[in-house]
């Protein structure tokens, strides 16, 4: 990782063939501007339950069930709101207003369990410090990430400036490599290793066949000391790597973001055997 210098901060990966793949993060401005859109949604929100129990004539002697729909309306408003668009769509309206997208640290779509811890975070240093814990956090990190990012492992990145739609990955061992997989170690596979393996997939069905089996030879080379294993006889090394991202998605370690999906896309796609 790098600081570049500039008002913008971009957080660079470098593959093995040493090609930059940046992702634009988000400026404090931006994330307080996408910020101040949802709480005015949600303000709506909650304006119009109070509005459809008054016209539902829910008078005192209702109190109990006055309260009781109102808090679940506010639990709705607050938690499941931002919990169902970042895991749906990987952002919430306000984020979709302002071009901002919630992904992993690595690029990929977050899970519900992230998106969870974020606005669980986010009620202390957004709620009950009217944002000032969260300004803070971000204004002093070089990747502008606040607290909620940091505990669900997620950054927040613009779509306007080259980032586009975060993508999840098919995988699964191939079908002569299940029994070699099988005894994988990928502990010590570190970020930077499993980042530069995503992104070797997302490209591989766009590189000419001689200039992919190069790529993934040259990270096959990288990764396997750090499984505890060495390459089979006349296994393509493209096979191999599918493997062992494979079995990062089947161990469900929370820092990879290789996530599992249906079965792999048709022998042109990414997950192909090189010809």
């Amino acid at each position: 990782m790098e600081r570049p210098a500039g008002p913008r901060r971009s957080e660079r990966v470098v593959t093995p063939e040493a090609v930059a793949l940046d992702l634009q993060t988000a400026t404090v401005a931006t994330r307080g501007l996408a910020q101040v859109v949802d709480v005015l949604l949600q303000a709506v929100a909650a304006l119009l339950v109070v509005a459809a129990l008054g016209l539902a004539d829910v008078d005192s002697a209702s109190g109990a069930v006055f309260v009781t729909v109102v808090l679940v309306a506010i639990f709705l408003v607050r938690v499941g709101y931002p919990v169902l668009f970042e895991t749906r769509f990987g952002a919430t309206l306000g984020h979709m207003a302002m071009g901002l997208r919630v992904v992993t640290v690595d690029g990929a779509p977050i899970r519900a369990r992230q998106a969870l811890a974020r606005v669980a975070v986010g009620l202390f240093e957004i709620d009950a410090t009217f944002g000032a814990v969260a300004l803070v956090t971000a204004a002093t990190r070089h990747d502008g990430r606040r607290l909620g990012d940091l505990a669900a492992g997620t950054q927040v990145v613009s779509t306007r400036v080259g980032t586009g739609a975060a993508v999840a990955l098919d995988l699964q061992v191939p079908q002569h490599l299940r029994e070699w997989a099988a005894a994988l170690d990928t502990s010590g596979l570190a970020r930077p290793e499993r980042t530069a393996l995503r992104r070797y997939l997302l490209r591989a069905g766009d590189l000419p066949p001689q200039r992919r089996d190069d790529l993934a030879g040259a990270l096959a080379d990288r990764l396997l000391p750090r499984t505890a294993a060495t390459r089979p006889d006349g296994v393509p090394a493209h096979d191999v790597l599918v493997a062992i991202a494979a079995t990062l998605t089947d161990e469900g370690r929370p820092a990879t973001s290789l996530q599992d999906l249906p079965p792999p896309p048709p022998p042109s796609g990414p997950f192909a055997p090189p010809g």
